[in-house]
């Protein structure tokens, strides 16, 4: 009977720190507005920034579990963009990736399925989800490690 309890506190304290975390994120970017384009293609989810005059080597792209986290220095630290996105769980990260063309960042997730087929929801584990942002071409990986 006590581990019964014992879950039930658990996932009351999941639930907490979750609704906690998206708070903080809703919070943020409310105060850090950015212009982002988000598409809900077919087979993947694409996030778009327009982003005048930046540079491939001024770009990093990371994720983390769900999230995803966009580094993109400027000269002038006050235009420097910095961006925590949330994604939704059905994206496939193992071949997610992004590319620089022209004054547009473009990030492309591929989803795990086809929308509108019916199928069993999975528990991953964090390291089977915690997967590379992969530049388009393959110039650069990044990894973000939990510490």
């Amino acid at each position: 009977m006590w581990k019964q309890k014992h879950v039930i506190l658990k996932k009351e304290d999941i639930v907490k720190q979750l609704t906690e975390v998206d708070t903080a994120l809703q919070r943020y970017c409310n105060e850090n507005s950015k212009i982002r384009t988000v598409i809900y293609s077919e087979d993947e989810y694409v996030i778009k920034y327009h982003l005048p005059g930046i540079k491939r080597k001024d770009v990093e792209v990371r994720s983390m579990y769900r999230l995803l986290y966009i580094h993109v220095a400027k000269p002038d630290p006050e235009q420097t963009l910095v961006d925590v996105v949330s994604l939704p769980d059905f994206l496939n990260f193992t071949d997610a990736y992004w590319n620089l063309e022209g004054d547009f960042l473009t990030i492309t997730v591929p989803y795990k399925m086809k929308f509108g087929e019916t199928t069993e929801k999975m528990c991953e584990s964090v390291s089977e989800i915690m997967n590379n942002v992969v530049e388009y071409y393959s110039f650069a990986i990044y990894s973000w490690m939990l510490r």
